[in-house]
């Protein structure tokens, strides 16, 4: 037999180890958990799941998600098998909490910079609560819950997470980031609270869910808000540079998170806004101008515009009350009476952000509205007449 251990009746296999003989097995569980402190992430550490049973269980934490000891625990849907259904079994939300559980026992360090699940929990309600107070006793900075809910009648999380009475044992000063996503009960008492305590709160995102009332939040860098929400802020978000508002808002003082004309007032360092308006209500009250949208400091500006006239195609533009404005993206529809193959000239006329000497970037989304959404016609600059659902029309304004 040579070197490779080939003789005449094939490749000669080493000698498999019996099951039953784990060396791991064997160590404290002081050795283990210094051996494990001295591995990069999870990834790493399942490789050695073949070298013994106690670290086989981590490998179903892998498929979907990541979850690194000392640094974020990343909990996603796809990490829990189906059944053919695409119902998970109860066997599976078992296995799935016990392997997290074990993770979560061996994690040493004090803090924890992020924490995110999300899925449905249907079964792993009160397991899901237990990781999220994990989270916020090793002071997570950043918490999002996308999805995150029981089905009871509503969508919820776990209620006690909402209640200022649990948020008042954890320490919140280290939180930076919260998320939150599919919220159908999110009380005041609970966002003042939080509001009071997280210092340290940089970015808000709530998503799809009821809520009527923010109050101030003076360390804001990023607040975003999607559904039928009405906003109000109780003052300045002095340090806020991005702020989005999409959900079928209207132009009142009471829909938009500020009054229009105070817009500029409540937040001096905005760089970057998104605003989703329902035209038809938006030009009753601004008389069709943006006028109100008068920032100093604005460099990106995102409009969702949806209108069932065609005053917005006359409407003026006076971003010169914008200096420093970069990029400019508006997405719009083209009423079905326009029979007519639409040009991004008929927008521009009137128009005066052809004549903005800082506009660099100019987006264009035209989304034509007829009764058939599948035989829209637009027309694109040097091209012939086609079909397409959304046209998108990217002009550079510098040289």
């Amino acid at each position: 037999m040579g070197p490779l251990g080939v003789c005449s009746g094939g490749i000669a296999k080493p000698p498999r180890r019996s099951d039953s003989e784990d060396l791991f097995r064997r160590l404290p569980d002081e050795i283990v958990l210094d051996i494990l402190s001295r591995l990069g992430t999870v990834n790493e550490t399942a490789r050695c799941g073949s070298l013994g049973k106690r670290w086989r269980g981590i490998c179903r934490l892998i498929d979907g998600g990541v979850l690194d000891f000392d640094k974020s625990l990343d909990l996603l849907r796809s990490t829990i098998p189906k059944t053919p259904t695409l119902e998970i079994s109860k066997e599976a939300q078992l296995r799935f909490a016990n392997a997290v559980n074990q993770a979560l026992s061996w994690h040493r360090s004090e803090t924890l910079d992020a924490l995110r699940i999300a899925f449905d929990l249907y079964g792993l309600g009160e397991e899901a609560w237990k990781w999220i107070e994990f989270g916020l006793k090793k002071r997570v900075k950043e918490l999002r819950l996308l999805s995150c809910f029981s089905y009871s009648g509503d969508h919820r999380i776990p209620l006690p997470l909402l209640t200022p009475e649990f948020l008042g044992t954890q320490d919140l000063s280290r939180l930076e980031v919260l998320e939150l996503e599919g919220l159908s009960i999110i009380t005041q008492e609970t966002v003042d609270y939080i509001f009071s305590h997280c210092h340290s709160l940089k970015r808000w995102v709530l998503r799809n869910s009821c809520f009527r009332e923010l109050m101030s939040a003076p360390n804001l860098h990023t607040v975003k808000f999607t559904g039928n929400a009405t906003i109000c802020f109780g003052d300045q978000l002095p340090q806020l540079l991005e702020a989005s508002f999409c959900g079928a808002l209207k132009a009142s003082d009471y829909s938009l998170p500020w009054p229009p004309s105070q817009f500029c007032r409540y937040a001096p360092r905005l760089e970057r806004l998104t605003l989703e308006l329902r035209m038809s209500n938006f030009f009753n009250a601004s008389r069709g101008r943006l006028d109100w949208l008068t920032f100093e400091n604005l460099r990106v500006l995102d409009l969702v515009m949806y209108s069932s006239s065609s005053s917005f195609l006359a409407c003026t533009m006076p971003l010169r009350a914008a200096p420093m404005l970069r990029e400019l993206s508006i997405w719009f529809s083209i009423p079905d009476y326009l029979k007519k193959a639409w040009e991004p000239s008929d927008l521009s006329a009137g128009s005066t952000w052809w004549e903005h000497h800082s506009l660099e970037v100019l987006k264009l989304y035209g989304v034509h509205q007829t009764s058939k959404l599948d035989e829209p016609r637009f027309r694109r600059p040097g091209r012939e007449s086609h079909d397409a659902r959304v046209l998108c029309l990217e002009a550079s304004m510098s040289d």
